[in-house]
């Protein structure tokens, strides 16, 4: 359950990790996200903010407690992403928080998805 959250968090929070190392390549989108793409064209189309300043605090706020509010979580697999499922795990979460933050004015290159693996040393807690 908490790694769901933290996922579901990560499309719309900032989070801040203090780590000694940070190595990061360019990446291509989650596998499931393409799979999204097929489906829901329109929400992966290049889209400017409509105004200059983009999204602001409380708008990304809105979004996150509406998707929260609606998606119960379940961290049972299935094929691909939808938005806003009665039930879903950590990318329907990501697609449907990206895809109302779209339409509240933000820029699809203000909110683009990548899954993220944190090496831990041995013996150390992983969240």
């Amino acid at each position: 359950m908490q790694k769901l959250l933290l996922y579901a968090s990560l499309s719309v929070i900032l989070v801040q990790l203090c780590i000694l190392h940070v190595h990061a390549e360019p990446t291509l989108p989650p596998v499931q996200y393409t799979a999204f793409c097929a489906k829901y064209p329109s929400d992966c189309k290049p889209r400017r903010a409509r105004s200059g300043a983009g999204l602001e605090f409380r708008e990304i706020q809105f979004a996150n407690s509406v998707v929260n509010a609606q998606i119960a979580p379940s961290e049972q697999s299935k094929d691909g992403w939808d938005l806003y499922p009665s039930e879903g795990d950590c990318g329907d979460y990501a697609v449907s928080k990206r895809h109302l933050l779209l339409s509240l004015g933000g820029s699809s290159s203000q909110m683009l998805l990548a899954e993220v693996r944190i090496e831990t040393p041995a013996n150390t807690t992983s969240f």
